[in-house]
């Protein structure tokens, strides 16, 4: 399985050590190693922990886990990794005369020394238990106006400074540490599926619930509306049920019905609300019910009208006549005679309600003359028959497990079946009663033709086409909520048939007098007319297309608000940089806002984190990257390498001069307090931006490719580094593809193999991205996408930066090799991985769309 959802079973089928050591390997895999989850892992396991993860690693790898974290480490941050990886923290008590001393030690080796004696924190967190960090905390700040945290981060730096940062929070509070830490994977653009899932994995059995409680008390937001708000389908589902689905809807996310004299008169309004946003049922004289996409709330009815409900959950118990949604096992249904009240359905004199409930299986019947319908319950495989007598509520035919038509019918009574099969179900009226048809198919139903009092109805379960009955005299059809999102059809006297809108954003409805709504597969809306057949299409997005940026700036404000995701994405992909720059400075100046902004706060974090992309210039995106990058816990090594090692001259200027514009500081600073050394010395050269742009000259080409040999694989011991890092910040490209060429003269590695041989850590991914941009740009980017996307999570932040920068010129080149390399495509591989607008946004950038 190649899902977020997939990869989370998978984690679950493995061993705590197992599923470490795979995390460990997959964070020092490929280019630049993500040493936040080095940290995170190591300084979190007990002495039992890392002695089962090293031998899970060792038998899952053929390597020890020791030697591996060696060679992509290095410095004191290196040191410190492998003393804990030694598994000897001690276990005793705390000792208050040793925690004072070791607080002075500190003290001595940091705020009052002149620079740092390193090896001294080395040696005091690497080794005191738990406990008794805590207490040297407590005892260094009686000796200094700093916390122990703050001394830390004022005296270390880097990687080394972060795994002392990670030990301590953990002694002082797991809870508040792996907080953080789910905080950091869903904040800003894009979400970090890696560390989302890891986290809760590791920590859904035994802290959860007080990691539940932190995160409340730090964010002021539940963790499950984080994760609701960041996360989609069955991703987000395993990830609700391992943290114990507490889940805290916004009451601005949802939907209510409405109800409003004059329209359906006598009828109560249903609602279905399966998604954050929700639509409406419109009922004259009495408001109609409540659905919540939670396990807890439905709507009440009003005087004589049984409100609707519909249960958009696995297990529901519904009671009619002011209903109500209890979660229980496979639910049963109390309903309340005389009046017939229908569930989401209409209720009131004369009203046949119907009812489907949005399950993959799912029957509509319809009920005669003053004949309360038949319910179709949530269940995988349901069929029912509305039983008739005149002024009776609807009987109950609780789940079957395959399919039980039942058809019943007096006079002027409609019976009912639901056919639970591939193609279709009929439902059959009695005398004067129009039939309805409930298709559990794909694409298409239609709805009966009513007679005398009765009008027809339509239940579709499928994700394609839907329509309504035509009414009779009287009364129209039903309601159909068979579909992910919402559809809602209201009839009422003299009123037709009802529209299923077979729509991620749902919408409503209303019939005109004795005419019928046609349902209408569109995101957002379908209205039937008053007294005719009339259906509001879609907008012709087009049309877009002529508007000036004012006026594109104010649909783009009313997209957002209404989160009419179609019209922000079509806006923004047809439109040049210039012409969104325009845009951009047009909505400030009509809304008095920040465009940027209003997205990132109104949009999930994939499709916002695009979006940014596509807003910003290419300078500006380098720098908000690089500035994201470096931001926090744990240094992004990755994208440092990747954006610096793919700059020309040019883009390395512009990128520099629009950070230190956007966030005061330059990069060249920001850089070198972050990493450390020859990964820094090479990274401080590259940001000079002097790479030369000469063809290449094969003399010295030879010279350069014997002085590297000589270097490196000719050295007896060790690596002369300074020579690795002068020739390969200062050459030209096609030099390096020349250098590439001599030395498979001088050595029986290529230049590629010796650099992985002779260099190690973030150095060594940094000239290995060098090499392979210098030998083939194309096929690296090809490289970053299927990385971005194999293996255990999706990584939004590589891919979107990728394919934005490479959308509007080498995607064509990439699409190739890509699929030349892995055999398949590029869009198969997104189509996969992702879901959604993001999905929808990431192929058209590519030129793509899903099948």
């Amino acid at each position: 399985m190649n899902t977020d959802f997939g990869k989370v079973c998978i984690a679950l089928l493995r061993t705590t050590a197992e599923y470490n050591a795979y995390c460990l390997k997959k964070a020092m895999k490929g280019a630049g190693t993500r040493e936040h989850v080095l940290i995170e892992i190591i300084c979190t396991c007990n002495n039992e922990e890392i002695a089962e993860l090293k031998a899970a690693f060792l038998k899952m790898y053929g390597k020890s886990l020791e030697d591996r974290v060696k060679s992509e480490t290095s410095g004191d941050f290196r040191k410190l990794l492998l003393l804990l990886l030694e598994g000897n923290r001690s276990t005793a008590d705390v000792d208050l005369a040793q925690a004072e001393a070791d607080a002075q030690a500190l003290y001595k080796a940091g705020e009052k020394k002149l620079g740092t004696d390193e090896d001294t924190f080395i040696n005091i967190i690497a080794t005191r238990s738990l406990c008794q960090l805590k207490a040297i905390s407590v005892e260094y700040e009686k000796l200094s106006k700093r916390t122990l945290i703050e001394a830390i981060k004022a005296e270390l730096s880097g990687d080394f400074e972060r795994t002392v940062v990670a030990i301590v929070q953990v002694a002082l509070d797991v809870s508040l540490y792996y907080v953080q830490r789910l905080h950091s994977s869903m904040k800003g653009a894009g979400t970090n599926e890696f560390t989302l899932t890891r986290v809760i994995v590791r920590t859904h059995t035994t802290i959860i619930s007080s990691i539940k409680v932190t995160f409340q008390q730090e964010y002021k937001e539940s963790l499950s509306q984080w994760i609701i708000d960041d996360t989609s389908g069955d991703y987000q589902a395993i990830l609700l049920a391992l943290i114990g689905g507490d889940v805290d809807v916004d009451p601005s996310k949802i939907g209510i019905g409405i109800g409003g004299p004059g329209i359906g008169g006598g009828i109560g309004g249903g609602l279905d609300v399966d998604k954050p946003e929700g639509g409406f049922g419109i009922g004259g004289g009495i408001g109609g019910g409540l659905d919540v996409d939670k396990p807890k709330l439905g709507g009440s009815g009003g005087a004589g009208i049984g409100g609707g409900v519909d249960v958009d959950v696995p297990k529901a118990d519904l009671d009619i006549g002011g209903a109500i949604d209890v979660e229980k096992p496979k639910g049963g249904i109390d309903i309340g005679g005389g009046i017939g009240g229908g569930i989401g359905g209409t209720g009131g004199a004369d009203i046949g309600g119907g009812v489907d409930v949005d399950t993959p299986k799912v029957g509509l019947d319809i009920g005669g003359s003053g004949i309360g319908g038949g319910i179709d319950v949530d269940t995988p495989k349901v069929g029912l028959g509305g039983i008739g007598g005149v002024d009776i509520g609807g009987d109950v035919d609780v789940v079957t497990p395959k399919v039980e038509p039942s058809v019943e019918a007096a006079a002027d009574i409609g019976g009912g079946v639901d056919v639970d099969v591939p193609k279709a179900g009929l439902d059959i009226g009695g005398s004067g009663i129009g039939g309805g048809i409930d298709i559990d198919a794909p694409k298409l139903g239609f709805g009966g033709s009513g007679g005398a009092d009765i009008g027809g109805g339509v239940d579709i379960d499928a994700p394609k086409v839907e329509l309504g009955g035509t009414g009779g005299g009287d009364i129209g059809g039903g309601i159909d909520v068979g579909v992910p999102k919402v559809g809602l059809d209201i009839g009422g006297a003299g009123i037709g048939g009802g529209v299923d809108v077979d729509a991620p954003k749902g919408g409503i409805d209303v019939g005109g007098s004795g005419s019928g709504g046609i349902g209408v597969s569109l995101p957002k809306f379908g209205f039937g007319g008053s007294g005719k057949v009339d259906v509001e299409g879609e907008v012709n997005l087009k049309e877009l297309d002529n508007l000036d940026a004012t006026e594109k700036s104010k649909r783009l404000e009313i997209a957002i608000k209404e989160k009419d995701t179609k019209i922000l994405i079509y806006i923004l992909l047809n439109a040049s940089m210039v012409q969104r720059h325009e845009i951009i400075i047009q909505y400030k100046t009509t809304t008095g806002k920040d465009l940027l902004g209003d997205i990132e706060s109104n949009t999930d974090a994939k499709l916002g984190g695009m979006c940014i992309a596509l807003l910003k210039t290419s300078a500006e995106y380098n720098a908000y990257c690089l500035m994201k990058a470096m931001k926090g816990f744990g240094t992004d090594d990755g994208t440092l390498i990747e954006i610096i090692c793919t700059c020309t001259n040019q883009e390395m200027e512009e990128t520099k001069a629009v950070y230190l514009k956007e966030y005061g500081k330059s990069l060249e600073s920001e850089v070198q307090s972050e990493i450390s050394g020859d990964y820094r010395k090479l990274m401080m050269l590259l940001l000079e931006g002097n790479r030369p742009n000469t063809d290449a000259d094969s003399s010295k080409a030879e010279a350069d490719a014997k002085a590297l040999y000589k270097a490196g694989e000719k050295k007896r011991f060790g690596t002369d580094e300074d020579v690795f890092i002068d020739i390969f910040a200062s050459r030209s490209y096609s030099q390096i593809r020349a250098i590439g060429d001599e030395y498979a003269k001088v050595s029986k590695k290529t230049l590629l193999e010796a650099v992985v041989s002779e260099l190690s850590g973030n150095l060594q991914k940094t000239v290995v991205t060098i090499v392979q941009v210098a030998q083939n740009l194309n096929q690296y980017y090809a490289q970053r996408l299927h990385y971005s996307m194999k293996g255990l999570g999706t990584s939004e932040k590589i891919l979107t930066r990728v394919v934005v920068k490479i959308h509007n010129t080498v995607i064509t080149e990439v699409k190739e090799i890509f699929l030349q390399k892995y055999n398949d495509s590029l869009a198969k591989w997104i189509i996969d991985d992702t879901s959604g607008d993001y999905q929808d946004i990431l192929l058209s950038l590519i030129g793509e769309q899903k099948s």
